[in-house]
Protein backbone atom coordinates (compact mmCIF):
# COMPACT_ATOMS: atom_id res chain seq x y z
CA UNK A 1 0.00 0.00 0.00
CA UNK A 2 1.63 3.59 -0.95
CA UNK A 3 0.25 6.45 1.30
CA UNK A 4 0.99 10.12 0.54
CA UNK A 5 3.97 11.63 3.26
CA UNK A 6 3.14 14.84 2.74
CA UNK A 7 3.69 15.26 6.98
CA UNK A 8 6.99 14.40 6.31
CA UNK A 9 9.82 16.65 5.54
CA UNK A 10 13.20 15.41 4.03
CA UNK A 11 15.93 17.62 5.33
CA UNK A 12 19.79 18.01 3.36
CA UNK A 13 22.13 19.20 5.34
CA UNK A 14 19.98 21.24 7.51
CA UNK A 15 17.74 22.88 4.31
CA UNK A 16 14.60 21.16 4.04
CA UNK A 17 13.72 19.93 0.44
CA UNK A 18 11.05 21.30 -1.40
CA UNK A 19 8.74 18.82 -3.88
CA UNK A 20 6.33 19.05 -6.44
CA UNK A 21 5.14 16.34 -5.59
CA UNK A 22 4.92 14.66 -1.74
CA UNK A 23 7.14 11.99 -1.01
CA UNK A 24 5.38 8.23 -0.35
CA UNK A 25 5.87 5.53 2.37
CA UNK A 26 5.46 2.18 1.37
CA UNK A 27 6.19 -0.81 3.57
CA UNK A 28 7.83 1.27 5.55
CA UNK A 29 9.96 2.84 3.12
CA UNK A 30 10.10 6.36 1.89
CA UNK A 31 9.85 7.18 -1.64
CA UNK A 32 10.67 10.64 -3.25
CA UNK A 33 10.55 11.71 -6.78
CA UNK A 34 13.87 10.86 -8.59
CA UNK A 35 14.44 13.89 -9.73
CA UNK A 36 13.99 16.31 -6.93
CA UNK A 37 16.49 13.47 -5.06
CA UNK A 38 18.94 13.35 -8.06
CA UNK A 39 19.06 17.33 -8.88
CA UNK A 40 19.83 17.93 -4.84
CA UNK A 41 22.53 15.60 -4.72
CA UNK A 42 24.06 16.78 -7.96
CA UNK A 43 24.50 13.67 -9.56
CA UNK A 44 23.05 12.81 -13.21
CA UNK A 45 20.37 10.31 -14.20
CA UNK A 46 19.97 8.82 -17.61
CA UNK A 47 16.41 7.12 -18.13
CA UNK A 48 16.28 3.73 -20.77
CA UNK A 49 12.69 3.72 -22.40
CA UNK A 50 13.10 0.35 -23.66
CA UNK A 51 14.42 -1.10 -20.56
CA UNK A 52 12.77 0.76 -18.45
CA UNK A 53 15.98 1.22 -16.22
CA UNK A 54 17.56 4.25 -14.48
CA UNK A 55 20.78 5.17 -14.44
CA UNK A 56 22.28 7.30 -11.59
CA UNK A 57 25.80 8.47 -11.75
CA UNK A 58 28.29 10.58 -9.48
CA UNK A 59 31.72 10.80 -8.90
CA UNK A 60 33.21 7.41 -9.68
CA UNK A 61 29.54 5.29 -8.77
CA UNK A 62 26.88 4.40 -10.72
CA UNK A 63 23.81 2.76 -9.83
CA UNK A 64 21.87 0.93 -11.93
CA UNK A 65 17.60 0.40 -10.78
CA UNK A 66 13.90 -0.46 -13.01
CA UNK A 67 10.87 0.08 -12.24
CA UNK A 68 9.14 -2.59 -10.52
CA UNK A 69 12.41 -4.50 -9.78
CA UNK A 70 14.10 -5.56 -6.64
CA UNK A 71 17.53 -5.57 -7.76
CA UNK A 72 19.78 -2.80 -7.63
CA UNK A 73 23.44 -2.54 -9.40
CA UNK A 74 25.98 -0.31 -7.30
CA UNK A 75 29.35 -0.09 -9.51
CA UNK A 76 32.53 1.73 -8.58
CA UNK A 77 34.97 2.96 -11.46
CA UNK A 78 37.10 -0.31 -12.62
CA UNK A 79 34.78 -2.58 -10.46
CA UNK A 80 32.69 -5.75 -11.02
CA UNK A 81 29.09 -4.40 -10.21
CA UNK A 82 27.32 -5.07 -6.74
CA UNK A 83 23.44 -6.56 -6.71
CA UNK A 84 21.43 -5.18 -3.56
CA UNK A 85 18.48 -6.32 -3.35
CA UNK A 86 15.78 -3.16 -2.28
CA UNK A 87 12.91 -3.39 0.12
CA UNK A 88 10.81 -1.68 -2.24
CA UNK A 89 11.61 -1.22 -6.04
CA UNK A 90 11.37 1.52 -7.83
CA UNK A 91 7.89 3.18 -8.42
CA UNK A 92 6.37 4.81 -11.58
CA UNK A 93 2.96 6.41 -10.00
CA UNK A 94 1.37 8.82 -12.80
CA UNK A 95 3.86 10.61 -14.48
CA UNK A 96 6.26 10.51 -11.90
CA UNK A 97 9.14 8.01 -10.97
CA UNK A 98 9.59 7.44 -7.29
CA UNK A 99 13.14 6.04 -5.61
CA UNK A 100 13.86 4.99 -2.51
CA UNK A 101 15.53 7.99 -0.44
CA UNK A 102 17.81 5.92 1.80
CA UNK A 103 19.54 3.29 -0.95
CA UNK A 104 19.77 6.05 -3.10
CA UNK A 105 21.18 8.62 -0.22
CA UNK A 106 23.71 6.22 0.82
CA UNK A 107 24.35 4.87 -2.31
CA UNK A 108 26.19 8.19 -3.10
CA UNK A 109 27.62 8.71 0.52
CA UNK A 110 25.38 10.22 2.45
CA UNK A 111 23.52 9.08 5.90
CA UNK A 112 20.16 8.80 6.72
CA UNK A 113 18.38 9.55 9.77
CA UNK A 114 14.71 9.32 11.15
CA UNK A 115 13.68 12.49 13.50
CA UNK A 116 10.62 10.73 15.28
CA UNK A 117 10.23 14.04 17.09
CA UNK A 118 9.98 16.47 14.36
CA UNK A 119 8.93 13.53 11.51
CA UNK A 120 11.58 14.20 9.02
CA UNK A 121 13.75 12.44 7.43
CA UNK A 122 17.28 13.99 7.92
CA UNK A 123 20.23 13.32 5.19
CA UNK A 124 23.67 14.34 5.85
CA UNK A 125 26.48 14.28 3.40
CA UNK A 126 29.57 14.26 4.43
CA UNK A 127 31.22 16.09 1.74
CA UNK A 128 29.67 18.77 -0.12
CA UNK A 129 27.35 18.35 -3.06
CA UNK A 130 29.38 20.56 -5.17
CA UNK A 131 32.64 18.60 -5.35
CA UNK A 132 35.03 19.18 -7.62
CA UNK A 133 37.42 17.00 -8.97
CA UNK A 134 40.78 16.88 -7.03
CA UNK A 135 39.61 20.45 -4.88
CA UNK A 136 39.53 19.85 -1.65
CA UNK A 137 37.82 22.57 0.76
CA UNK A 138 39.02 23.34 3.98
CA UNK A 139 37.67 24.85 7.39
CA UNK A 140 39.97 24.92 10.08
CA UNK A 141 39.41 25.11 14.14
CA UNK A 142 41.58 26.40 16.71
CA UNK A 143 41.58 25.77 20.36
CA UNK A 144 41.83 29.49 22.64
CA UNK A 145 44.64 27.79 23.85
CA UNK A 146 46.61 27.43 20.76
CA UNK A 147 45.56 30.63 19.71
CA UNK A 148 46.69 32.55 22.65
CA UNK A 149 49.86 30.37 22.61
CA UNK A 150 50.99 31.31 18.72
CA UNK A 151 50.29 35.00 19.00
CA UNK A 152 46.59 35.47 18.27
CA UNK A 153 44.30 34.39 15.90
CA UNK A 154 45.44 36.64 13.73
CA UNK A 155 48.59 34.93 13.67
CA UNK A 156 47.63 31.48 13.93
CA UNK A 157 45.46 32.40 10.04
CA UNK A 158 49.36 33.15 8.76
CA UNK A 159 50.51 30.44 9.81
CA UNK A 160 48.04 28.01 8.53
CA UNK A 161 47.25 29.41 5.43
CA UNK A 162 51.70 29.05 4.21
CA UNK A 163 51.14 25.65 5.86
CA UNK A 164 48.77 24.39 3.61
CA UNK A 165 50.54 26.18 1.03
CA UNK A 166 53.38 23.71 2.16
CA UNK A 167 50.95 20.76 2.03
CA UNK A 168 50.05 21.64 -1.64
CA UNK A 169 53.37 22.03 -2.87
CA UNK A 170 54.29 18.42 -1.34
CA UNK A 171 51.56 17.33 -3.71
CA UNK A 172 52.42 18.51 -6.68
CA UNK A 173 54.15 16.47 -9.75
CA UNK A 174 54.18 12.91 -7.53
CA UNK A 175 52.53 10.73 -10.11
CA UNK A 176 49.28 11.69 -9.60
CA UNK A 177 46.46 11.77 -12.26
CA UNK A 178 45.27 15.37 -11.29
CA UNK A 179 46.81 17.55 -9.35
CA UNK A 180 45.62 17.66 -5.57
CA UNK A 181 44.82 20.92 -4.28
CA UNK A 182 43.93 21.99 -0.30
CA UNK A 183 42.01 25.26 -0.23
CA UNK A 184 41.56 27.37 2.49
CA UNK A 185 40.67 30.67 3.45
CA UNK A 186 41.54 32.99 6.28
CA UNK A 187 37.65 33.38 6.61
CA UNK A 188 37.38 29.91 7.23
CA UNK A 189 39.61 29.30 10.22
CA UNK A 190 38.07 30.13 13.83
CA UNK A 191 38.63 29.60 17.34
CA UNK A 192 36.95 27.69 19.91
CA UNK A 193 36.67 26.86 23.59
CA UNK A 194 36.27 23.43 24.28
CA UNK A 195 37.97 19.90 23.21
CA UNK A 196 39.83 19.60 20.44
CA UNK A 197 39.23 16.12 20.01
CA UNK A 198 35.25 16.67 20.91
CA UNK A 199 35.06 19.42 17.36
CA UNK A 200 37.32 17.30 14.91
CA UNK A 201 34.64 14.24 15.89
CA UNK A 202 31.45 16.07 15.98
CA UNK A 203 32.05 19.70 13.71
CA UNK A 204 29.71 19.33 10.77
CA UNK A 205 30.78 21.52 7.96
CA UNK A 206 28.76 20.59 4.88
CA UNK A 207 30.58 23.37 2.67
CA UNK A 208 33.88 22.10 2.92
CA UNK A 209 35.17 18.81 2.27
CA UNK A 210 37.78 18.45 5.05
CA UNK A 211 38.00 20.14 8.31
CA UNK A 212 40.92 20.57 10.59
CA UNK A 213 41.48 20.73 14.03
CA UNK A 214 45.04 22.48 15.42
CA UNK A 215 45.37 21.87 19.54
CA UNK A 216 49.03 22.03 20.66
CA UNK A 217 48.22 21.07 23.92
CA UNK A 218 46.60 17.73 23.00
CA UNK A 219 45.00 15.20 25.89
CA UNK A 220 46.48 12.47 23.33
CA UNK A 221 47.28 11.67 20.01
CA UNK A 222 45.81 12.60 16.42
CA UNK A 223 44.90 11.80 13.17
CA UNK A 224 42.39 11.34 10.79
CA UNK A 225 38.61 10.64 11.66
CA UNK A 226 36.81 9.16 8.71
CA UNK A 227 33.01 8.51 7.99
CA UNK A 228 31.05 11.64 9.04
CA UNK A 229 33.76 13.47 10.59
CA UNK A 230 35.70 13.57 7.82
CA UNK A 231 38.21 15.62 9.91
CA UNK A 232 41.98 15.74 10.86
CA UNK A 233 42.60 16.12 14.44
CA UNK A 234 46.16 17.83 14.11
CA UNK A 235 47.32 17.63 17.77
CA UNK A 236 51.17 18.39 18.23
CA UNK A 237 52.24 19.05 21.56
CA UNK A 238 55.67 21.53 20.87
CA UNK A 239 58.81 19.36 21.54
CA UNK A 240 61.38 17.35 20.09
CA UNK A 241 59.35 17.06 16.84
CA UNK A 242 58.63 20.84 16.91
CA UNK A 243 55.96 22.77 17.19
CA UNK A 244 52.63 22.66 15.16
CA UNK A 245 53.14 24.66 12.49
CA UNK A 246 57.08 23.90 11.76
CA UNK A 247 58.27 21.15 9.00
CA UNK A 248 57.98 17.82 10.96
CA UNK A 249 54.17 18.94 11.86
CA UNK A 250 53.91 19.38 8.36
CA UNK A 251 54.83 16.26 7.52
CA UNK A 252 52.38 14.86 9.26
CA UNK A 253 49.64 16.37 7.85
CA UNK A 254 51.08 15.50 4.53
CA UNK A 255 50.49 11.95 5.93
CA UNK A 256 46.84 12.25 7.13
CA UNK A 257 45.46 13.81 3.99
CA UNK A 258 46.68 10.71 1.99
CA UNK A 259 43.76 9.22 4.09
CA UNK A 260 41.27 11.98 3.79
CA UNK A 261 41.63 12.14 -0.63
CA UNK A 262 42.45 8.56 -0.97
CA UNK A 263 41.86 6.19 1.84
CA UNK A 264 45.72 5.72 2.09
CA UNK A 265 46.89 2.68 4.24
CA UNK A 266 49.83 3.36 7.00
CA UNK A 267 52.56 1.56 5.55
CA UNK A 268 54.18 1.19 9.05
CA UNK A 269 51.28 -1.14 9.91
CA UNK A 270 52.71 -4.02 8.25
CA UNK A 271 55.71 -3.84 10.21
CA UNK A 272 57.48 -6.81 12.05
CA UNK A 273 60.32 -6.18 14.33
CA UNK A 274 62.58 -9.38 14.24
CA UNK A 275 61.86 -9.82 18.03
CA UNK A 276 58.34 -10.23 17.67
CA UNK A 277 58.22 -12.98 14.79
CA UNK A 278 58.09 -16.50 16.68
CA UNK A 279 58.41 -18.10 13.57
CA UNK A 280 61.49 -17.41 11.83
CA UNK A 281 62.97 -14.30 13.71
CA UNK A 282 62.90 -11.94 10.47
CA UNK A 283 61.43 -8.91 10.50
CA UNK A 284 59.48 -6.52 7.61
CA UNK A 285 59.95 -2.76 6.78
CA UNK A 286 57.12 -1.85 4.35
CA UNK A 287 58.89 0.34 0.93
CA UNK A 288 59.97 3.89 2.02
CA UNK A 289 57.19 6.25 1.98
CA UNK A 290 55.64 9.00 3.22
CA UNK A 291 53.07 6.59 4.61
CA UNK A 292 55.90 4.57 6.21
CA UNK A 293 57.43 7.80 7.78
CA UNK A 294 56.08 10.67 7.07
CA UNK A 295 59.00 13.35 8.99
CA UNK A 296 61.53 14.46 6.64
CA UNK A 297 60.40 12.11 3.57
CA UNK A 298 59.09 13.52 0.10
CA UNK A 299 58.78 10.30 -1.46
CA UNK A 300 55.10 8.45 -2.05
CA UNK A 301 54.75 4.61 -2.73
CA UNK A 302 53.12 3.49 -5.58
CA UNK A 303 50.27 1.34 -3.95
CA UNK A 304 49.54 5.00 -2.00
CA UNK A 305 49.46 7.25 -5.94
CA UNK A 306 47.27 4.34 -7.17
CA UNK A 307 44.92 4.20 -4.48
CA UNK A 308 44.45 8.25 -4.88
CA UNK A 309 44.40 7.70 -8.28
CA UNK A 310 41.85 5.63 -7.65
CA UNK A 311 39.44 7.76 -5.42
CA UNK A 312 39.82 10.32 -8.75
CA UNK A 313 39.95 13.53 -7.07
CA UNK A 314 36.72 12.94 -5.49
CA UNK A 315 35.56 11.67 -1.72
CA UNK A 316 35.58 8.25 -1.36
CA UNK A 317 32.06 6.92 -1.15
CA UNK A 318 32.24 4.22 1.20
CA UNK A 319 35.68 3.96 3.21
CA UNK A 320 34.87 0.86 4.76
CA UNK A 321 34.50 -1.25 1.35
CA UNK A 322 37.12 1.26 -0.70
CA UNK A 323 40.34 -0.77 0.02
CA UNK A 324 38.52 -3.71 0.70
CA UNK A 325 37.39 -4.45 -3.01
CA UNK A 326 40.97 -3.80 -4.40
CA UNK A 327 42.39 -7.46 -4.35
CA UNK A 328 42.97 -9.73 -6.95
CA UNK A 329 40.38 -12.32 -8.27
CA UNK A 330 42.34 -14.93 -7.61
CA UNK A 331 45.69 -15.76 -5.50
CA UNK A 332 48.45 -18.23 -5.77
CA UNK A 333 51.48 -18.86 -4.20
CA UNK A 334 54.45 -20.66 -6.69
CA UNK A 335 57.42 -22.35 -5.84
CA UNK A 336 60.28 -23.26 -7.85
CA UNK A 337 63.90 -24.51 -7.62
CA UNK A 338 67.10 -22.71 -8.50
CA UNK A 339 66.34 -23.57 -12.07
CA UNK A 340 62.81 -22.11 -12.44
CA UNK A 341 61.29 -25.96 -12.25
CA UNK A 342 58.09 -26.36 -9.89
CA UNK A 343 58.84 -28.38 -6.62
CA UNK A 344 55.28 -30.06 -5.90
CA UNK A 345 54.55 -31.22 -2.29
CA UNK A 346 55.86 -28.37 -0.71
CA UNK A 347 53.85 -27.30 2.48
CA UNK A 348 52.99 -23.76 2.52
CA UNK A 349 51.61 -21.98 5.77
CA UNK A 350 51.07 -18.91 6.25
CA UNK A 351 51.08 -16.71 9.71
CA UNK A 352 49.00 -13.66 9.85
CA UNK A 353 50.24 -10.07 10.73
CA UNK A 354 47.99 -8.43 12.27
CA UNK A 355 47.48 -4.49 11.63
CA UNK A 356 49.91 -1.83 13.90
CA UNK A 357 51.05 -4.67 15.96
CA UNK A 358 54.00 -5.54 14.62
CA UNK A 359 54.54 -9.07 15.40
CA UNK A 360 53.53 -12.44 13.39
CA UNK A 361 51.38 -14.85 15.10
CA UNK A 362 52.23 -17.99 16.74
CA UNK A 363 49.76 -20.11 14.16
CA UNK A 364 48.77 -20.24 10.72
CA UNK A 365 45.59 -19.25 9.30
CA UNK A 366 45.87 -21.06 5.36
CA UNK A 367 48.17 -23.98 4.88
CA UNK A 368 48.30 -26.29 1.69
CA UNK A 369 50.75 -28.25 -0.60
CA UNK A 370 51.79 -26.91 -4.31
CA UNK A 371 50.57 -28.97 -6.76
CA UNK A 372 52.57 -31.11 -9.89
CA UNK A 373 53.24 -27.40 -11.15
CA UNK A 374 54.46 -25.98 -8.04
CA UNK A 375 51.22 -23.92 -7.57
CA UNK A 376 49.00 -23.69 -4.24
CA UNK A 377 45.92 -21.65 -5.22
CA UNK A 378 43.68 -20.13 -2.71
CA UNK A 379 40.82 -21.21 -1.78
CA UNK A 380 39.88 -18.21 0.04
CA UNK A 381 41.42 -14.48 0.63
CA UNK A 382 43.42 -14.66 3.78
CA UNK A 383 43.62 -10.87 4.02
CA UNK A 384 39.85 -11.40 4.69
CA UNK A 385 38.29 -8.10 3.16
CA UNK A 386 35.07 -6.73 4.26
CA UNK A 387 36.04 -7.72 8.02
CA UNK A 388 33.64 -5.46 10.08
CA UNK A 389 35.54 -3.22 12.49
CA UNK A 390 38.82 -3.91 10.47
CA UNK A 391 41.24 -0.73 9.41
CA UNK A 392 40.52 -0.13 6.07
CA UNK A 393 37.66 -3.23 6.12
CA UNK A 394 40.71 -6.03 6.09
CA UNK A 395 41.51 -8.29 8.90
CA UNK A 396 45.23 -8.68 7.87
CA UNK A 397 47.91 -6.15 7.23
CA UNK A 398 50.60 -8.65 5.61
CA UNK A 399 51.98 -12.54 6.05
CA UNK A 400 55.15 -14.35 6.51
CA UNK A 401 54.68 -17.52 3.89
CA UNK A 402 56.44 -20.68 4.93
CA UNK A 403 57.63 -23.27 2.42
CA UNK A 404 58.45 -26.21 4.41
CA UNK A 405 60.30 -29.02 1.99
CA UNK A 406 60.56 -32.76 1.87
CA UNK A 407 63.89 -32.73 3.89
CA UNK A 408 62.31 -30.64 6.77
CA UNK A 409 64.16 -27.39 5.53
CA UNK A 410 62.04 -23.97 5.32
CA UNK A 411 61.94 -20.83 3.77
CA UNK A 412 60.44 -17.94 4.62
CA UNK A 413 58.72 -14.66 2.49
CA UNK A 414 56.35 -11.89 2.90
CA UNK A 415 53.25 -11.11 1.24
CA UNK A 416 52.19 -7.20 2.37
CA UNK A 417 48.83 -6.07 1.68
CA UNK A 418 49.97 -3.34 0.05
CA UNK A 419 51.98 -5.52 -2.70
CA UNK A 420 48.78 -7.78 -3.23
CA UNK A 421 46.83 -4.92 -4.28
CA UNK A 422 49.26 -3.25 -6.19
CA UNK A 423 49.39 -6.13 -8.81
CA UNK A 424 45.52 -5.38 -9.12
CA UNK A 425 45.77 -1.78 -9.83
CA UNK A 426 48.78 -2.66 -12.52
CA UNK A 427 46.81 -5.97 -13.82
CA UNK A 428 43.44 -6.06 -13.02
CA UNK A 429 42.32 -9.25 -14.79
CA UNK A 430 45.06 -11.35 -13.81
CA UNK A 431 46.13 -13.24 -10.66
CA UNK A 432 48.29 -12.37 -8.06
CA UNK A 433 51.34 -15.37 -8.22
CA UNK A 434 53.82 -15.04 -4.99
CA UNK A 435 57.16 -16.75 -6.60
CA UNK A 436 59.48 -18.29 -4.55
CA UNK A 437 62.71 -19.99 -5.14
Amino acid sequence: MVVSADAITVELNGQAMLFEHNPLLKDGTTLIPLRSLLESLSANVKWEESTRTITVSRWNRTVRLGLEQELAYVQDKGQLPRQIKLSVPPQLIGEVTYVPLRFLSESFGAAVAWDVREQKVVVRTKSPIDAKAWEYRIIAGVTDQTAEAFGGLAEVKQKIVKQMDAVNQRYREKGFEGSPHFKIQSEDIYHFQGDGRKEALNKRHPQHEFIIIYDAFPDGGGGWYGGEAQSIYHAWPTGDFGSLFESAATDGLVHEFAHAIGNALDLYALNVDAGRNPISGEGYKAERSIMEYPYGETIWDNHTIATINKAGGYPVQEEERFLAEQFPDRMEIVTLDRDDRPLPHVMIRLYPVPWYSNEVLKEPIWSGWTNNEGVWQLEYNPFEPFFKGAPWGIRYANFLVEREFADGSKRYEWMPVDQVQLHRYRHPNQPYRLTVR
